[in-house]
């Protein structure tokens, strides 16, 4: 059991590590996205700098999650996953919300021309792999918590021996030797 615990870390680790290099381009293709509407419009989308500011709050925070799967600090771990979590389902959602409704997908008028529509759509689908990333970091150190704090389940074979119940019965095996 000691070894499914090492691996759950090094999933769980390699997983961080994807998902730091997924953020760098989505912190990348949203502060293209936010140039582009500032020069065009003189404004900007703000759910597009949600995603900037949720980009940039994984890009510093991943590597204190590396630290913090080392030491073991699963706790902290989960509820730093999770409001990464909320915040990239927020952007992600939103960004959706604004871009895929029917006649309005690829709306050049709207976005602002054909590569932009190539760059929101990029943007949207490395928004999406970051949160389930997020979901994937977060069941397994779910798993790892369950795993350190959990008993064994009912009817599951361990070598070692545990002492009996209070109010059980002795072991007839262990009194007749």
């Amino acid at each position: 059991m000691a070894a499914l615990a090492g691996w759950y870390n090094v999933l769980r680790t390699a997983t961080y590590g994807l998902l730091w290099a997924f953020t760098v381009i989505v912190l990348g293709l949203a502060s293209y996205r936010v140039h582009y509407t500032t020069d065009l419009t003189h404004s900007y989308e703000p759910i597009i700098v949600e995603l900037i500011c949720s980009a940039i709050l994984a890009i510093v925070g991943i590597p204190i999650l590396f630290f913090l799967v080392a030491k073991g600090h699963l706790v902290v771990e989960l509820v730093s996953v999770f409001i990464l979590w909320v915040f990239f389902l927020v952007g992600s959602v939103d960004v959706t919300n604004d871009i895929l409704p029917g006649d309005r997908y690829c709306d050049y008028k709207h976005i602002g021309g054909e590569n932009e529509c190539d760059i929101v759509t990029t943007l949207l689908a490395f928004s999406w792999m970051s949160w389930s990333l997020l979901t994937i970091v977060g069941v397994l150190a779910l798993m790892q918590w369950a795993k350190l704090r959990g008993a064994p389940a009912a009817g599951t074979y361990t070598s070692e021996k545990r002492a009996a119940p209070v109010g059980a019965p002795a072991d007839v095996s262990a009194s007749a030797a």
